[in-house]
């Protein structure tokens, strides 16, 4: 049973029926008649059955024989994933593994096997073209014969061809197409902060930035709004359908080979089905309704009939709740983030403002985006937050695929079959790729800004990931950020309160695969 494990890691949940609970219960039948009682002899027989797969599995990960055997990292890691299980429950994973490349070097056994990368030059062996696929833990989220969505794909053939749609909707003429609806939900945030401002003291940002990006994602996919904004949150408790989602699979992700028996068990988690059924909502309504510009539906549902054949709706849903999930959270994040590390460095912010003046008069809207492109300082900003708290912190699990013989990751060579990720939140915080790394510094970006001796690797600076599968809305996603700052800077005064919390804010973050931040209470006020 042991081998069986081992060499083929069966899913199926027949196969893990009869390896876990037939082949003991057929050894309790046998000995049965030597033992008092059939109770005893089944759950003998089960305790020497698993104890025996539990010493073999151990001696094997600990010994020599193990292909990750020259790898250091923690014991309770090489035994067994289920520390990570725990550490991912908590949403520490980002410091988790900071901490262990601080102790064990560039290169640490996560899992029995998994690596951790702490090496910029490692970047383009594992993200680069032709890159690594995706590992296990994107395995089995969805019950079988489901449509499985772009984000998730593992064949990377497959993964180049359903990316097209996506590219052809998020490149510059589909940005064009998009600058009217950025423009009118920056508008509208810069109105609901000022009346916010006006009618309390205290403003929950991270809410309000949540609540932006929602407003401008939905649109953008679906040509459509739930007015977020307008409501002042998440009326409807949408968002924790999303959240929550993405908690469970980050912590499930780490068991994969365990989710097609709990789908078989368990009919689909009630917050995934109506997360499911809320994108099929959009879907279907989008499509009978048409749209006034080209969003993206209108090129994952073939609109414009470049691809042989129209996706079913199923598969729209299915992109959409990517699309949903990776454009607004993350946006969100960045800005909350960004601002947070401004009420810090109130410097910081004044010279944002003042570059922001300087391009601008103050009756003048700061949307222009090839100016907006152009503010060194402004996108510096940018830069440092999402250097310090890129969208997904820990990374994306690549595999060296099985029967490839291995393969050289940067000076390390890795093992055929096992899984790595590249640890993004280490190499953002390196000393050797960042000087003075938790610090947020702006000034590093600028060329002539930036101290001779400051190390300063840009190719080390990985927030969209990097190669072929990187994330495909990265420059929507730059103009929404420069567009919102510079709006709210120009507009508004923005400070810390009693309750803002700064001491305690950075550890409150959470690690989801996507990261969460917590509330940011701070005071408004018109400039």
């Amino acid at each position: 049973a042991y081998s069986v494990f081992q060499r083929w890691e069966p899913q199926k949940p027949l196969y893990l029926v009869l390896l876990l609970l037939g082949i003991p219960a057929l050894m309790a039948s046998t000995v049965a008649s030597d033992f008092t009682s059939i109770s005893i002899a089944v759950v003998s027989t089960f305790f020497v059955y698993f104890g025996s797969i539990m010493l073999l599995a151990a001696g094997y990960r600990l010994s020599v024989l193990h292909p990750l055997a020259n790898y250091p990292g923690p014991i309770s890691n090489r035994l067994s994933s289920f520390w990570i299980v725990w550490v991912s429950s908590r949403g520490k994973k980002h410091r988790y593994y900071q901490e262990l490349h601080g102790i064990y070097g560039d290169f640490v056994r996560t899992g029995p096997n998994e690596l951790s990368v702490c090496d910029a030059q490692a970047i383009q062996d594992v993200l680069g073209a032709p890159g690594l696929p995706k590992g296990p833990a994107w395995d089995n989220r969805h019950p079988a014969g489901e449509v499985v969505p772009l984000l998730e794909l593992r064949d990377t053939t497959e993964h180049a061809q359903r990316r097209k749609p996506w590219a052809r909707a998020l490149n510059s003429s589909g940005l064009k197409t998009f600058e009217p609806v950025v423009v009118d939900r920056v508008r509208e945030l810069v109105k609901h902060l000022t009346l916010a401002s006006e009618a309390t003291d205290e403003v929950n940002f991270a809410m309000w930035m949540k609540a932006f990006s929602h407003s401008l994602t939905v649109p953008c996919r679906f040509d459509t709004d739930f007015e977020f904004m307008k409501r002042g949150g998440d009326t409807e408790s949408i968002w924790p359908i999303f959240e929550d989602g993405m908690k469970a699979i980050s912590v499930a992700s780490y068991v994969s080979w365990l989710l097609p028996t709990v789908h078989a068990v368990m009919p689909m988690d009630h917050l995934i089905q109506r997360g499911v059924q809320i994108t099929k909502k959009w879907v279907g309504e989008r499509g009978q309704r048409g749209s006034s510009i080209k969003d993206l539906f209108y090129h994952l549902i073939n609109e414009d009939g470049l691809e042989s054949e129209r996706p079913p709706l199923e598969a729209v849903a299915a992109e959409g709740i990517l699309a949903v999930i990776a454009g607004s959270d993350t946006t969100a994040t960045a800005l909350t983030a960004l601002f947070y590390y401004l009420l810090k460095n109130a410097e910081k912010l004044s010279k944002l403002r003042a570059e922001v003046d300087s391009h601008f008069a103050r009756d003048e809207e700061p949307v222009d985006f090839g100016t907006l492109a152009g503010m060194e300082y402004l996108n510096a900003c940018i830069n440092e937050a999402l250097r310090l708290y890129p969208a997904v912190m820990s990374g994306s699990q690549r595999q060296v695929p099985r029967g490839s013989g291995g393969k050289m990751i940067g000076s390390r060579f890795v093992p055929e079959g096992t899984s790595i990720l590249i640890h993004t939140f280490s190499i953002h915080r390196d000393p050797r790729n960042f000087s003075h790394p938790d610090s947020f510094l702006p000034e590093r970006w600028l060329v002539d800004g930036r101290p001779s001796d400051m190390k300063h690797n840009p190719e080390a600076f990985i927030p969209f990931s990097f190669g072929p599968q990187n994330c495909v809305g990265k420059n929507l996603a730059m103009m929404e950020l420069r567009a919102v700052v510079a709006s709210i800077v120009q507009r508004l005064n923005v400070s810390a309160t009693a309750g803002s919390g700064l001491e305690q804010w950075e550890g409150d973050v959470k690690d989801w695969f996507i990261t969460l931040l917590p509330p940011l209470h701070v005071r408004l006020q018109v400039r």
